[in-house]
């Protein structure tokens, strides 16, 4: 997927709120934000939003010495999470389908985005999510993929959402299959990394790596070796949120084996999987 003029209002947001979650001063954020919009300007727009947002962060980063400014909401988005885990949990066992469900109960936490969002309604989300299910929806493809294989790659996105994707990973491990869990290398956004699959009990599930980098989404020219050494050994991969939508859309190697779960967050990633804007979307592909 390719940057449009519509993803540089997202960037400019996702900037302005590291530092407001960050606790700066205006003044500070003002400045910073101008001084960053010389850099954007110079981004390609050939390369996916994804991968230009990371390069924005990347440098206010560095700009207020901080390399993980959003490390106190994280925890936070954590604990509130594991609040509801027993919740979700309850409903996915009681399902008709426990694996469609614990993949609803895992896209719902999606909502857990404070790059573009600083508050929501936890609750009242998740049961939106699991009540009103995906508008758009590959899974029997899926199943009949999983039944040939015998691993699985998740691709993770935020924290807090993490939580919820234990559900996930406990029904893939059910099943006898094998699951690999990749979180991001480096903090940026709000997005999981190690510290957050042991706070969370994630690596006492299963086995956990990381993409290497300091990067949203899984860029194949940033993400380590080890990364994609994984990636490619996959038979099967589920990618987690819109980074992840945007930046391997265009990767053959993805193809034939990704399915994508999100919730579409913008009218271009709306469009781009046939759906409106903030339904939740289950592609291959």
């Amino acid at each position: 997927m390719k940057t449009h003029a519509q993803c540089l209002s997202c960037m400019v947001t996702q900037v302005v709120n590291a530092m407001r979650f960050g606790k700066y001063d205006e003044d500070l954020i003002y400045g910073n934000t101008c001084r960053l919009l010389d850099s954007i300007r110079t981004y390609s727009k050939e390369d996916s939003p994804a991968y230009n947002s990371s390069l924005a962060l990347c440098e206010i980063y560095r700009l207020i010495e901080n390399d993980d400014p959003f490390y106190e909401v994280k925890e936070i988005s954590n604990r509130e999470a594991q609040v509801y885990y027993p919740y979700l949990e309850r409903i996915v066992n009681e399902a008709s389908d426990n694996l469609l469900m614990s993949f609803q109960a895992s896209v719902a936490g999606n909502i857990i985005d404070l790059g573009i969002r600083d508050s929501y309604n936890i609750k009242q989300e998740l049961q939106l999510g699991i009540n009103t299910g995906f508008s758009r929806s590959d899974y029997p493809d899926f199943r009949k993929k999983l039944q040939k294989v015998g691993s699985v790659l998740i691709l993770a996105d935020n924290s807090g959402e993490i939580v919820f994707d234990k559900l996930l990973v406990k029904e893939l491990l059910a099943l006898g299959k094998k699951v690999t869990y990749m979180v991001k290398g480096e903090p940026i956004l709000n997005d999981a990394v190690m510290k957050d699959a042991v706070e969370t009990g994630l690596t006492q599930l299963t086995e956990v790596v990381t993409t290497g980098a300091k990067l949203i989404g899984f860029e194949r020219h940033v993400v380590s070796p080890q990364a994609i050494s994984v990636f490619d050994a996959a038979p099967l991969v589920i990618a987690k949120g819109m980074a992840n939508f945007e930046t391997l859309g265009n990767q053959t190697e993805a193809r034939g084996k990704t399915f994508c779960i999100l919730k579409a967050k913008c009218d271009l990633v709306a469009a781009e999987t046939g759906v409106a804007l903030n339904d939740l979307v289950f592609i291959a592909l």
